[in-house]
């Protein structure tokens, strides 16, 4: 790959036959290890300031930030 997609998660794509290798869904199953228990561990809040630092570029930081301010304000009331 050529890359730690972990650091880069901006420059994974899943659009055409060259890029297969860089698909995040396939990337996400090569990490876990197909768990998929482990691959929602890390999507726990106390995960988030990470995932907040390296999704600054693909949009991540910004569903985060959304997730945050609307559906847990209204679905909590807080």
């Amino acid at each position: 790959m050529g890359f730690d997609p972990r650091l880069r998660s901006q420059d994974l794509r899943s659009t055409g036959k060259d890029d297969v290798k860089r698909g995040p869904k396939r990337v996400l199953d090569h990490l876990t290890v197909g768990d998929e228990v482990r691959a929602l561990r890390g999507l726990h809040r106390d995960n988030h300031h990470t995932l907040e630092a390296r999704g600054e570029h693909n949009g991540l930081t910004d569903f985060l930030s959304d997730i945050r301010e609307r559906l847990i304000r209204v679905v909590f009331n807080v």
